[in-house]
């Protein structure tokens, strides 16, 4: 017959194998999370510099854009800064700046070249 500290302790080895089958399974699950996550932030911090190179992209357009309405327009490019901030401070950038025309400039808008050349060539307007 066994001893009592023989059975004992095969019950306590028996239950400190499974305590360990169990701590090695969550801790294969937490490796397998952790590998989820750091996916996941990757494709989060690509994605974040995607639309930061696309904003200064977009930026740089604008910019670009608006040195050209100043070279085609001189009167816009006259006007006060004060305005064009206020605008695009007011609409997010875009939209009040662009509206921003003087009004000689927002009388050809939409004109198509024949009407321009008319108007060129008799002078009227």
């Amino acid at each position: 017959m066994k001893s009592f500290f023989t059975v004992y302790g095969q019950c306590y080895n028996a239950r400190l194998r499974s305590e360990y089958i169990n701590l090695n399974d969550e801790n294969r699950q937490l490796k397998v999370e952790n590998s989820k996550l750091v996916f996941q932030n990757a494709c989060t911090e690509i994605s974040l510099a995607k639309a930061e190179a696309d904003n200064f992209a977009k930026s740089e357009e604008v910019k670009s854009l608006q040195s050209v309405i100043n070279l085609l327009v001189p009167e816009y490019s006259n006007q006060s800064d004060s305005h064009v901030k206020s605008g695009s401070e007011k609409y997010g950038g875009l939209e009040g700046s662009v509206s921003l025309r003087p009004s000689g400039a927002s009388s050809l808008i939409g004109t198509s070249d024949t009407a321009l050349q008319e108007k060129k060539y008799t002078g009227k307007s």
